[in-house]
């Protein structure tokens, strides 16, 4: 089944065959130096074939990786351009497939059964191709995939962080603040304390019994009064410490939350490459017995496949059972 391409015209036809069948044989070249048959572009020699029988797939798009990859390249500003041009593709290589079933059918009917095989390697030959191309641009598109989650993860963990120390400063100024209004109440209070102090020494002689009972109050109420700006204080730093602790739990659930989003993302499409390439190797494996197979079914099957490239999983589910 596989081996190198042989020229169907170059090669003898079976005696049995009678001249008419021969005469209207369909002509198949290969070229030394392509991977590719170009059954399509004689296909319109042979009695059933159409006139405006499609030209051969893109070679590149199936056998050059490197060309592959630079053909179904997608920038972000041109996806819709991308999937139009990777469908185009896929119709293309259907109606490849078809022109080779045709040629492969006509040949039969006219009883030149060895070029009839040949349609047969050949189609297999473009759906091995076409199955590894599937592959490799499930491959990149899911790369793709991963280094654009990455990225908007990274921006959106540092958009974050700024964010959340803006916030901080904004709640250290507000701090600074509070405890700059506590340090003038404080110097307000000692100063009127030692104000008094100075009275009280001024009215001691003369009235020392009562400056006594008065001094003692007013200690007693500045003591008070002391007490209480602790308190407020202490109250104060409490806040502001319970409302740092709550805002850095409060940042880290979200960081959390962001993570395990991207986390899930990255697992999502990791399934959705894996998804592809069993059901793509699955293919692949059974073309080990590919006398019993379909090779234009198989190649119609694979490109039904490669539309969920562009699918999500959810309309992936019905199309397992096609």
């Amino acid at each position: 089944m596989a081996g190198k391409p042989r020229s169907l015209g170059s090669s003898p036809v079976s005696g049995s065959a009678p001249p008419e069948h021969r005469a209207s044989a369909i002509t198949v070249r290969t070229h030394a130096d392509e991977h590719l048959p170009l059954c399509v572009v004689q296909a319109s020699n042979a009695p059933s074939s159409s006139a405006g029988a499609s030209s051969p797939p893109l070679k590149a798009f199936l056998v050059n990786p490197a060309c592959a990859a630079s053909a179904t390249a997608i920038v972000p500003e041109n996806v819709a351009e991308a999937q139009r041009r990777w469908h185009a593709d896929m119709h293309e290589v259907e109606a490849y497939l078809n022109a080779l079933d045709s040629a492969r059918a006509d040949s039969a009917k006219a009883g030149l059964y060895h070029r009839a095989q040949q349609c047969m390697q050949r189609m297999e030959k473009i759906v091995r191709l076409l199955a590894k191309r599937i592959s490799r641009e499930a491959n990149t598109m899911a790369e793709r995939a991963r280094q654009a989650l990455t990225e908007q993860q990274r921006l959106l963990q540092r958009n974050f962080r700024k964010s959340w120390k803006t916030k901080m400063l904004v709640y250290e100024e507000n701090a600074s603040a509070i405890e700059l209004q506590m340090y003038l109440r404080q110097h307000r209070y000692r100063e009127a304390e030692r104000v008094q102090a100075q009275l009280s020494r001024f009215e001691k002689q003369e009235q020392q019994a009562q400056q006594r009972n008065i001094t003692h109050l007013q200690e007693q109420r500045l003591q008070a009064m002391r007490v209480k700006q602790e308190e407020q204080l202490a109250k104060i730093k409490a806040a502001h410490q319970q409302e740092k602790q709550e805002i850095a739990r409060t940042c880290r659930a979200e960081l959390d939350a962001m993570t395990r989003q991207h986390e899930a993302a990255l697992q999502a499409v990791e399934e959705r490459r894996l998804f592809l390439h069993e059901r793509v190797q699955a293919i692949l494996k059974a073309y080990n017995d590919a006398d019993a197979l379909d090779p234009r079914a198989t190649g119609l099957k694979l490109i039904r496949i490669s539309q969920l490239l562009w699918t999500s999983r959810e309309v992936q589910q019905p199309s397992e059972h096609i």
